[in-house]
């Protein structure tokens, strides 16, 4: 086929199935070789119908988990902070954004920063207001480095969501889970997840 028969075969299909939602034009930078500048150029974003109503459904549930109180008592916080003296300020803060607000609670850093360190101190402080921590990610490697640096017993997220699924394992008001490496989760994996949290009473941490 020829690349004009392509775009062809692709405008085709993407006209005739009715699965297919264009999002509109992403403007993105293309280096120019001639030129050795960056230059501005539009790229035609697509999802599905599918897609966009698990993801709307994802959202959804995040505003109201987001709202749903599940604050663990200051002392026991500041108490797990004293007892982690490596902690710098900005991880101590993190533990206590963790460890406040409501039942969806997130954080970001870049690799090396102590993040799983600094669960150590929050599963500390949970562990003290009798909480149970579930701790889970998507590939088995990050799943023990998530167990070996913070301390919460971890598995992968298959094997945490079919225990859920199979009845072998529930969730309560009581219960905490940790998912490490959040932006490596697929939409559908995580809509899972967050059902799941949703419909128990469970705290969520990204």
């Amino acid at each position: 086929l020829s690349s004009d028969e392509v775009r062809e075969l692709v405008e085709e299909k993407i006209q005739l199935s009715g699965r297919i939602v264009v999002l509109g034009d992403a403007q993105t930078e293309n280096r120019s070789q001639k030129q050795n500048r960056y230059v501005d150029r539009l790229e035609r974003q697509y999802a599905t119908r599918e897609m966009l109503a698990l993801e709307r459904g994802v959202h959804e549930l995040a505003e109201r988990l987001v709202r749903r109180p599940n604050e663990t008592p200051r002392e026991f916080v500041e108490a797990a902070i004293k007892a982690n003296p490596k902690l710098s300020p900005e991880q101590a803060d993190a533990v206590r954004h963790l460890c406040s607000g409501g039942s969806l609670r997130l954080v970001t850093g870049d690799a090396g920063t102590g993040k799983s360190f600094m669960l150590r101190a929050c599963d500390a402080a949970w562990k003290a207001e009798r909480k149970r921590v579930f701790g889970c990610a998507l590939a088995g490697a990050a799943a023990d480095e998530l167990e070996r640096s913070s301390g919460v017993k971890s598995t992968t997220l298959h094997s945490l969501l079919a225990r859920l699924e199979h009845g072998r394992l529930t969730l309560d008001g009581r219960s905490v889970v940790v998912l490490d490496e959040a932006g490596m989760v697929g939409s559908r994996l995580f809509s899972r997840l967050v059902r799941e949290v949703a419909k128990s009473g469970a705290k969520l941490v990204c």
